[in-house]
């Protein structure tokens, strides 16, 4: 049986997930992670960020930056694309 990573290799590649400590964006982490793909995490202040960082880096040999966001804010969003268009700098 062929493994979705052997057919689908995002090396190189690096994903931003917005909500990334929801049950969601825990998933979708775990797996583009799992596909090779380097992630910026974004979530809001008191999310649990540092522990889905810790988890992702525990069993995936990717990069991972967390960025605290809160979307709704438009000088935060404004904050992210910057930082995110200088190659993922923190913004913190």
């Amino acid at each position: 049986m062929t493994s979705i990573k052997k057919m689908i290799n995002l090396s190189g590649r690096r994903a931003l997930i917005t909500g990334s400590t929801g049950n969601l964006g825990q998933v979708m982490a775990s797996t583009l992670a799992e596909l090779g793909a380097d992630l910026i995490l974004v979530d809001q202040k008191n999310s649990e960020l540092d522990n889905l960082k810790s988890k992702i880096i525990q069993n995936w040999d990717v990069q991972v930056d967390c960025q605290v966001c809160d979307l709704e804010d438009q000088s935060q969003r404004t904050k992210l694309i910057s930082c995110v268009k200088e190659n993922g700098k923190k913004l913190n």
